[in-house]
């Protein structure tokens, strides 16, 4: 994002999600021109990393709202000695080589200009019914004044997330069952899966969303008493937003949790 040179990364990010046509201008090698970009990102961040990108500018733009996150309740675990079968690795490792080869012989296709040619996958009846439901669930979401803003600007994301949810589904459920539907006919189940994964990055968001308010409102009643100790800090804090966060207060600080106990202990034994 602009670290390492000046420019217009968030510009053509926002314009690659939206399959845009990119232009490449290099000084160095040649310039081209990508007609129709696909760019799959995955990759792992610091929640407190993460916190920094929930700006005004992010919001209003709509960058945050193309993120699916996948944050878990998870503990560290004690050692053990579990490891993954031998079977199991060696069926995913040839599922995603016969995948592939699959793809690779028979359903890229080149035309006479040696381009790839697009195949156009469509819905089924059933499939086609389903989707139009929850295309218009969605739609009565960002019209419900119980909705929150910030959920009414990431659903329209999710109405181009679905059929892409379920294009995959439908493709990767075609190569592993001999009574799937063909790659290019999306069935019913494929939607519904589509369905169950776009309301639990939904979800995902929720939490997100939640954790970075929080951590905002910490970050400005600590910047109005910066002045004060760390201990004075944490007890304006809990007059405030009794219900606060403790461990993200804690690494905000650099202090551990249980410091951040105390120092709540003497707030109440003062009151």
């Amino acid at each position: 994002m602009n670290k390492y040179r000046a420019g217009s990364d968030l510009e053509f990010w926002l314009s690659s999600w939206s399959n845009k046509g990119v232009a490449l201008n290099r000084k160095t090698s040649k310039s081209s021109f990508v007609e129709s970009p696909i760019i799959p990102i995955l990759g792992g961040i610091q929640p407190g990393v993460l916190n920094q990108f929930y700006t005004e500018e992010n919001k209003d733009n709509g960058f945050i709202d193309r993120i699916l996150t996948c944050y878990p309740d998870v503990e560290v675990e004690m050692y053990n000695d579990n490891e993954m079968d031998a079977e199991l690795l060696q069926e995913y490792e040839d599922f995603i080589i016969n995948m592939y080869q699959e793809i690779k012989r028979n359903v890229v296709v080149y035309d006479n200009e040696q381009q790839i040619s697009s195949i156009i996958a469509v819905f089924t009846e059933s499939a086609k019914k389903e989707w139009m439901r929850i295309h218009d669930e969605i739609t009565a979401m960002q019209n419900s004044s119980s909705e929150n803003e910030y959920m009414k600007s990431m659903l329209p994301k999710q109405k181009s997330y679905i059929p892409r949810f379920a294009l995959l589904i439908n493709t990767l459920d075609s190569m592993t069952s001999v009574d799937a539907f063909p790659k290019d006919i999306i069935c019913k189940e494929s939607v519904l899966k589509a369905e169950r994964l776009s309301k639990y990055f939904i979800n995902m968001a929720k939490k997100v969303k939640l954790k970075s308010s929080e951590t905002f409102e910490l970050k400005k009643v600590i910047a109005v008493n910066k002045g004060k100790s760390k201990k004075e800090q944490i007890q304006e804090v809990f007059k405030v937003h009794p219900e606060f966060n403790k461990s993200e207060a804690a690494d905000i600080l650099g202090v551990s949790r249980q410091t951040i106990n105390n120092w709540i202990k003497d707030v109440k034994s003062y009151s």
